[in-house]
């Protein structure tokens, strides 16, 4: 008796490992950020999360916008949008997704393109360590980006960095950073 006990023990125990390590989700990254990656993030999410995040570098459009939850766009000089990439990122963003801009340069282009999204809710400049749960034990003293932020019912919708890029920092597998956007991909999964 205690035999069968122990084997649906175990087959519980590896059912739920399987389940867990299925977790997994697709970043979209807009075509202007290059060939840029998240292997990086991908492998630490997976090593310390057991969550799989793979990456895409296309163009935004409906279809790729539904099928992700989480954009990435990166502008090195204005942020450029059609008006009709524009209205699929704000129903993307008011169904619960979040969108990244990664390394802005002007306060005032990008205030142009939040009053385009989002002209209902309010952009916070809170310092990185209050954006999210700290999981990985992050040192908030090294990350130096500045960040702005709009959360919708208390959930993150928004962050902007400025003046630097995020990928590029996770490319060149600067642990800190890899960190700081991971924490950022963990917690929106989690829902925090």
């Amino acid at each position: 008796m205690f035999k069968k006990l122990n084997y649906v023990n175990f087959l519980i125990v590896l059912t739920f490992n399987c389940f867990i390590y299925s977790q997994s989700d697709t970043i979209l990254i807009d075509k202007n950020c290059g060939d840029i990656n998240l292997k990086n993030v991908s492998t630490y999410l997976e090593l310390n999360s057991k969550i799989y995040v793979n990456s895409i570098s296309e163009g935004i459009n409906s279809k790729n916008v539904i099928e992700n939850p989480i954009i990435i766009i990166c502008e090195e000089n204005y942020l450029k949008l059609s008006d009709e990439q524009i209205d699929i990122i704000k129903n993307h963003l008011i169904l619960g997704n979040l969108l990244l801009i990664d390394n802005y340069k002007s306060d005032y282009t990008f205030l142009i393109f939040l009053k385009k999204i989002l002209p209902d809710y309010p952009l916070s400049t809170l310092p990185n360590n209050q954006i999210f749960k700290n999981y990985y034990e992050l040192d908030f003293e090294k990350i130096d980006f500045k960040t702005k932020q709009i959360f919708i019912n208390q959930q993150l919708r928004i962050l902007a960095i400025k003046d630097r890029s995020i990928l590029k920092e996770t490319e060149s597998l600067e642990m800190d950073y890899v960190k700081f956007l991971s924490s950022i991909i963990l917690n929106f999964l989690l829902g925090n």
